[in-house]
This record gives C-alpha cells, structure tokens and sequence, in this order.
C-alpha cells in the first residue's frame, strides 16, 4: 500500500467521520492500522508472480494463494506492527499477545500459519493450517500480508481482461471469493473484488455471484437513507439463496477502493439486510471478526 493510497484513504476516514459519529470508534481503529502501513517500506513487498502471457486465456485461477510461499520474514515488522495496534486497541486474544512477543527466528512460520488459516477459512482456498489460530490473529496475518500479495499478483492482475473477459465468481487470479461488488465506467460494469488479493475482475450483473442466479425477479437491493448515509452503497439481495453482499456504485463516488474500510462504511447494510431475512455472504467481514 503506497503513500498516496494510505493519504487518500485517511482523507476519506475524515469525511466519513463527519458524516457519520456511529462510525467513528472502528474509523479510528483503521486509521491506526493505516498508520503501521505507513511506516513500512515499500521496496521490500516483494517481486510479482510471472505469468506466461498465454496464461491470460486460463486455466484459472493463476495462482494457488494457499499454497504460496511470500515473504514473510520481511512481513515481521508490519505484522509486529499491527499486532501492536490490536493489543493497544482492542480486546486481543492470547494467541495475538504471543505473536507479538514470538522471537524473530520464528516469527515467518507464525505469519505463514496464521494467513494460510486465514486463506483456508476465509477466502474458500485450500490450505491445512499447522496449528489453530484465532480469527483475530488470522485477520492481522491478512493485513500484514497484503502488500505482499498485492506486490505478488500484480503480474496475473495484468493479465485480465476487464472490458470483454468472462470469468467466473471465484477470483480468476487467486481462486478466493468476492469480499464486495463495484460497479464501475459510465456502462456501470459490475467487479468483484477479491477477499484474499484484492483484484477486481469483471462478472455478469445481473446473476448472483453467491448462487448463479438469473432470475431479475429475485434479485433487488437495499438502500440505506438517513443523515450521512451515502447512496453510493447497496446490498445486493437474492430470493433463491437469501444471501447478500456490498455494493459499492463507483459511479457515484470518486475514491480508493479499499475492501477493509468499504465494510466499515457499508455496516449499516448489514444490520438492514439480516433484519430482512438474507444472510450474509461467506467469507471475512473486515474488521468485525478482530474484536
């Protein structure tokens, strides 16, 4: 995550912040874990995954997230870091306070362990953890390694064709479920966005990417209004598997997509979907599992 980005996002912490005080204890917490992401260099996120440029027609996905061996020794400080912020934050748990303390010779199988549960439980990639973890400590493995794994699928990323491709709704470059919906371009072309490596790729509109329903009858979405309640989010509703997930209309808003800070700002779909009987999508739900 560049400086810029860090920058942009906390601007965007600021707005919201004004526009909505029932956000702004997890807002800040963000904003505290954006400030580890800032203190971290980033010439030492790693070379990318190389693809053949015959790879682009598949199979996919391209990469094996769960079976991937990163960096994690150069992960050590942000990961440190950020175990840092929750134990200062909010209620850790006793795996995380260990962690922190876990001398530097061992601290890569630690990280490595803590993602692939992560990886294995929350974005529907096959990885056998070595040992149990909490959630909370799975979650800080995911932020730690996300400059990581950004700086290792950027090569597959490319390699998408997000005008005219046809993929499926696993991430064709890693094979992990959609955390979230973009739609993006005056068309209003609609992007999942990956919960393990965050890339977007295009997929159908108007199907449900949890079920594969077509029906338009049986699809529909739930707006939020209210003071400082942007119209830019919407739940996405299905009536054959009621299930919903966010979505977001880039349309509507200009800023950086970032899919820990979306969940914080679309809560408040959550609470009015599940009042409606829809279940939420499988999958992480940012910082709600690190409390």
């Amino acid at each position: 995550m560049n400086k810029e980005k860090i920058s942009d996002l906390k601007t965007r912490i600021a707005q919201l912040k004004v526009a909505r005080e029932d956000l702004r204890e997890p807002l800040d917490f963000y904003s505290k874990i954006l400030d580890a992401y800032d203190s971290c260099d980033a010439s030492d996120f790693g070379e990318p995954f190389a693809p053949p440029a015959a790879a682009a027609k598949g199979p996919y996905p391209f990469i094996a997230l769960g079976e991937t061996e990163l960096d994690w020794n150069a992960a050590a400080p942000l990961f440190r870091s950020l175990c840092k912020t929750f134990i200062e934050n909010v209620e850790a748990e006793e795996d995380v306070e260990r962690a922190a303390e876990t001398a530097d010779e061992d601290i890569a199988g630690v990280i490595r362990n803590a993602f692939r549960v992560f990886i294995s439980a929350g974005a529907g990639v096959s990885a056998e953890p070595t040992e149990e973890v909490t959630p909370q400590l799975a979650f800080i493995s995911f932020l730690a390694m996300r400059p990581f794994v950004d700086a290792y699928v950027a090569g597959a990323r490319a390699l998408l064709d997000n005008e005219d491709g046809v993929y499926e709704a696993v991430c064709p470059v890693c094979g992990g479920i959609a955390a979230m919906s973009a739609l993006v371009r005056e068309e209003g072309h609609r992007h999942l966005v990956c919960s393990a490596c965050e890339t977007s790729w295009l997929y159908k509109r108007t199907r449900c990417h949890l079920c594969g329903n077509e029906e338009p009858r049986t699809l529909g979405y739930i707006m939020a209004e209210g003071p400082g309640v942007e119209d830019c989010y919407t739940a996405a509703t299905c009536e054959k598997c009621k299930q919903y997930h966010r979505m977001l209309d880039t349309r509507k808003k200009k800023f950086e997509l970032d899919i820990a800070l979306e969940a914080i700002a679309a809560a408040h779909l959550e609470i009015l979907a599940q009042r409606e009987g829809y279940s939420p999508a499988p999958g992480w739900r940012g910082l709600d599992n690190s409390n």
